[in-house]
């Protein structure tokens, strides 16, 4: 239609017509960029209309009301303003979901990763025993003969799962061994390097994560049952030193462990 009237220079109507039925067309479809073309067009195709036809100036003036469409085309490009910004901040929403969902899957990808990597240092005993470093004589500052025999005692004691007594302090430990309770408290911190409640935490946890990998009827026991089994005096504390050797919860690592049973 343009192009029609760049050729002809002749004052059409239709031509204007045609222009307010896209628009109503465009209101109707809710294409505010379609509307806002086409009273563009109108208003420019008038303004072309008043300079090449001066003589239909006044009657075209009356006829067309071109300050409602002025008054239109603002609104329009109001409307679409809003549009526009509601758009970018879609866009900023849908952008920051995408960020966030991937940040919480990447989250839980890395958890379980170093779960599995805690469980299977568990299993291999990596999380409770640690390497051992030698003292000098003048460190330890206790005869050799004592020295020995509490040494030995303690593997002895080990071995034996006397461990497992409910209750165990370090003067009934050091009773049995034939000693006083200073110099067992410092065996202890030597040679095991941890402190005599840490120390007997450390064996009873790892004398449940061994029967739970060999012992499948172990496994199906409560919590409550697995405690007293290892020695502990409630279920709590039995937990809270699962959870510090192993940095898992019990029911946690029972659950992976028959995971890998099963497979």
């Amino acid at each position: 239609m343009d192009s029609l009237y760049e050729e002809n220079k002749v004052f059409i109507p239709e031509i204007r017509k045609a222009y307010e039925y896209k628009i109503d067309l465009s209101r109707k479809q809710l294409d505010i960029k379609n509307e806002l073309k086409y009273v563009n067009k109108i208003l420019k195709l008038d303004s072309l209309n008043l300079k090449n036809f001066k003589s239909l100036s006044k009657i075209l003036k009356e006829k067309y009301d071109n300050q409602t469409l002025l008054e239109q085309k603002a609104k329009l490009l109001l409307k679409l303003s809003k549009t526009n910004k509601s758009s970018i901040l879609k866009s900023y929403l849908l952008y920051f979901g995408i960020v966030f969902i991937a940040g919480i899957y990447f989250y839980f990808y890395y958890k379980n990763k170093k779960f599995k990597s805690l469980f299977k240092e568990t299993l291999d005993n990596k999380t409770l025993v640690k390497k051992q470093r030698r003292f000098s004589e003048k460190e330890i500052n206790i005869p050799n003969e004592v020295k020995k025999k509490i040494v030995d005692g303690l593997l002895q004691f080990e071995k034996s799962n006397g461990f497992l007594k409910h209750q165990l302090t370090t003067f009934d430990l050091a009773k049995d061994l034939g000693t006083n309770k200073k110099y067992l408290t410092k065996i202890i911190k030597v040679y095991k390097q941890k402190s005599f409640p840490n120390y007997l935490n450390n064996l009873r946890i790892q004398y449940a994560i061994n029967r739970l990998k060999n012992e499948k009827r172990f496994r199906n026991y409560t919590i409550n049952s697995i405690s007293e089994e290892a020695g502990f005096s409630n279920p709590l504390s039995f937990s809270q030193a699962f959870f510090k050797f192993t940095k898992m919860k019990p029911s946690q690592f029972i659950k992976e462990l028959e995971k890998t049973k099963d497979s």
